[in-house]
């Protein structure tokens, strides 16, 4: 494995990065590889897995499209590798500082595939399932969220949005392309979006004259994947980090915190729950006149 960053010795090339850099939504950190604590890795060749470790030390791994064809890690500037899969397209593994991982593909002509597949390693007894919102989500035997894959998308190399999907079979997550109108523009960028943890860290306790204020930093990848399905993830993410602090999740907390979910512009930096706030419906709290602390 690599680790955070690709062999040495070749010049770089970074068409590859601008290309995601000018349409990717999700880039925290280009080419600034697991700065936190080294928790994602990327392979020497295709053949081998991108490997995610989780704040509670759950693993992910990933294995890339057309592995079987074994292209060795490239650099192309600022840490980044690519892989080239010999039919038009190329793979460029991007790990995010919140220890999730974009795995971008670049498609650079009509004559490249519109499927690409990965083989997801889950645990034991798991299953990967498709969200209503396109993402999906990866449950151990037990019902608890293991991680998952944001919902998936493309876009060419003017901006527009191309059609795109996730299928799931069995433990490979396939992405759909569909990059064959004559008015694309390549190179399209497309990815799946992985990632285990939605809060960064544990919460922490500050008080107020009225009470307790529940604080807590979503990880980037947490404020992305939070379709209506996704919920039930992150009220499990949180009940446990809370115990963990000796605070149990109040009705009125998880309201607020599910608010934040959806609607994270209201409060782009940490999230603030305060006790004493009355129970609301997180839906009815979503507006300009609450903005989640009801």
């Amino acid at each position: 494995m690599l680790g955070q960053a690709g062999p040495a010795g070749a010049a770089p090339d970074d068409n590859a990065l601008r290309a995601i850099a000018a349409v990717s939504p999700n880039v925290q950190s280009l080419g600034k590889q697991g700065i936190r604590d080294k928790k994602v890795e990327v392979p020497t060749d295709s053949s081998g897995v991108v490997k995610i470790t989780g704040q509670k030390g759950q693993s992910l791994s990933i294995g890339l499209p057309f592995a079987e064809k074994s292209a060795t890690a490239r650099p192309i500037g600022n840490g980044v590798v690519s892989y080239d899969n010999g039919n038009g397209s190329a793979t460029v593994p991007i790990p995010q500082d919140d220890n999730s991982v974009a795995i971008h593909t670049i498609i650079e002509s009509s004559a490249a595939p519109s499927r690409y597949q990965y083989r997801v390693d889950i645990p034991a007894g798991a299953a990967m399932k498709p969200n209503e919102d396109g993402s999906v989500a990866i449950s151990r035997a037990d019902g608890t969220f293991f991680g998952g894959f944001a919902k998936p998308w493309a876009k060419d190399a003017a901006g527009v949005a191309l059609p795109t999907h996730y299928e799931v079979q069995g433990r490979q997550l396939v992405q759909v392309v569909d990059h064959s109108s004559p008015t694309v523009k390549y190179p399209v960028v497309a990815d799946p979006w992985a990632g285990v943890d939605l809060i960064d860290g544990l919460p922490w306790i500050t008080y107020a004259s009225q009470g307790g204020v529940v604080n807590l930093n979503p990880t980037g990848w947490g404020r992305f994947y939070n379709g209506f399905a996704t919920h039930n993830a992150h009220v499990d993410e949180l009940r446990t980090k809370l115990g963990r602090i000796g605070w149990n999740l109040t009705g009125t907390i998880q309201e607020q915190y599910l608010c934040h979910v959806v609607g994270n512009v209201f409060e782009p930096g940490t999230y603030n729950l305060e006790s004493w706030r009355p129970w609301m419906y997180w839906g009815d709290q979503l507006n300009l006149t609450y903005r989640c602390n009801p």
